[in-house]
């Protein structure tokens, strides 16, 4: 389940996925049947879609009205303690996404101004490592094994999602106590177009595409940008183009894709050597902060 938002004129749109079982469809006045939805996602307005208190064990419905022939079809959700937050304190959105697995609603919650004090950090995602900060921290080193579980289940089955499941929690929390921890007021991430971790995935393993098909990096992201909503910090993201090969030493800057090896960086022209990740997080932040965007905070 992941809360999404962007800050929009002092106002807080925040996107919230909420579980749902299956998509389950009904006919009025005819046999039960169910939709298929074999799309990424579909976007529909408030004119076609209503919410309803739920029956039975969900907690609600999201009702869909066709256009025309009076049929209804009826989506069972669950609430989570982010949806009950935000229903609380925001006025829900004109409109849902429904994708797969989850429908998204959206809130949009008056908030503060951004922080103008607090931490500056890049952040590099990662598989052995969940995030590794430019301030030399290793957060969520548990996702590894959390993956291996995963890969160890037969997709689609109970076990499976279940693991799944279990990934995500871990992805919420490590990223709400990190910035439960941490007084910051920027955090800069890779871009998710054209991400390293989904690049020449010929020259990749076998082994290692499964454990990357498995590795939900979207999710950490969009996670990371709602705890800064929510929390007044300021959110940038930059191209990730060679972030993990370059010395982020301005008086050297050697770019070399040999200067990384696994875990490890060591920069071929000044010997310089570092744990690879925590390289990679400080040129994801001087990129920010050396580009256009960058002047307007403090280092």
């Amino acid at each position: 389940m992941v809360l999404g938002a962007r800050n929009i004129e002092n106002r807080r749109k925040s996107s919230i996925e909420l579980e749902a079982e299956e998509l389950l469809g009904e006919e009025i006045f005819t046999e039960p049947v169910k939709p298929v939805h074999n799309g990424k996602k579909m976007t529909l307005s408030s004119q076609v879609v209503r919410i309803e208190k739920g029956r039975n064990s969900f907690d609600l419905w999201l009702v869909v009205h066709s256009v025309g022939n009076g049929i209804k079809l009826y989506i069972p959700l669950k609430k989570h303690r982010q949806f009950n937050k935000w229903a609380e304190i925001g006025k829900m959105g004109s409109s849902v996404v429904i994708n797969r697995q989850h429908v998204q609603i959206s809130f949009e919650i008056e908030t503060g101004e951004k922080k103008q004090e607090g931490k500056l950090v890049g952040i590099d995602a990662g598989i052995n490592h969940l995030m590794t900060t430019s301030k030399r921290e290793f957060l969520g080193n548990e996702v590894s094994p959390l993956i291996s579980k995963i890969k160890r289940k037969h997709q689609g089955s109970k076990a499976y999602k279940r693991a799944k499941k279990e990934l995500s929690y871990y992805i919420h929390k490590t990223v709400k106590d990190y910035f439960a921890d941490n007084n910051l007021q920027l955090v800069v991430t890779e871009k998710l177009k054209n991400l390293k971790h989904n690049t020449r995935q010929k020259n990749k393993t076998k082994e290692l595409r499964k454990t990357l098909s498995n590795w939900n990096y979207r999710e950490l992201l969009n996670i990371i940008q709602m705890r800064c909503e929510e929390n007044r910090v300021s959110f940038r993201s930059v191209s990730p183009f060679k972030t993990s090969q370059k010395y982020p030493n301005p008086d050297c800057a050697h770019t070399q894709r040999e200067n990384r090896n696994n875990e490890e960086f060591k920069c071929l022209k000044c010997g310089y050597s570092e744990q690879a990740d925590y390289v990679g997080s400080l040129n994801i932040l001087y990129r920010f902060l050396t580009g256009p965007y960058g002047a307007g905070f403090k280092t």
